[in-house]
């Protein structure tokens, strides 16, 4: 039995967190091959002989990139009357603001940091994208069910 006040889940909410998958897959495997090597600063200043896997690192930004995908998850899976463009817009932002705020760290820092700044950056670029995209759907489908007689 469905109640009449449960409000439909947002059209195309699988296409964002699914891009957002793969998107956060991709960054893991770069970030899981560029600790083979040393990057940025250290390569220049660390004899690459003595370098070792940063595993402790990898882990914990790994597990700090499926914390975030999680939590987008939810909030593009949540049923709620805000549209799922504007929850990608607002996701989107946030991932930015993660950007801007981790780039200072980035020019000392090794790897796993860097990635996880591309993580952040190509997930913000994919849902601001797919915020667009979205509303420009809502709007033309809006204009038909107008045309349509549908809506007043």
């Amino acid at each position: 039995m469905v109640a009449n006040d449960v409000v439909p889940r947002g059209r195309g909410w699988a296409v964002a967190v699914l891009g957002l998958l793969v998107i956060m897959l991709g960054c893991a495997a770069v970030s899981l091959m560029d600790g083979t090597h040393p990057s940025g600063y250290r390569s220049a200043h660390v004899n690459p002989a003595d370098w070792k896997y940063p595993l402790e690192d990898i882990q914990t930004f790994l597990g700090l990139m499926c914390v975030e995908y999680a939590f987008s998850f939810l909030i593009l899976y949540v049923r709620t009357r805000t549209s799922i463009g504007a929850r990608a817009a607002f996701l989107g932002g946030l991932y930015f603001c993660g950007v801007v705020a981790m780039v200072p760290l980035a020019m000392h820092a090794s790897s796993p940091i860097i990635d996880h700044i591309m993580w952040l950056f190509f997930a913000s670029v994919f849902l601001m994208g797919f915020a667009i995209v979205s509303g420009i759907i809502a709007y033309v489908k809006k204009r038909q069910d107008r045309a349509l007689g549908i809506l007043p």
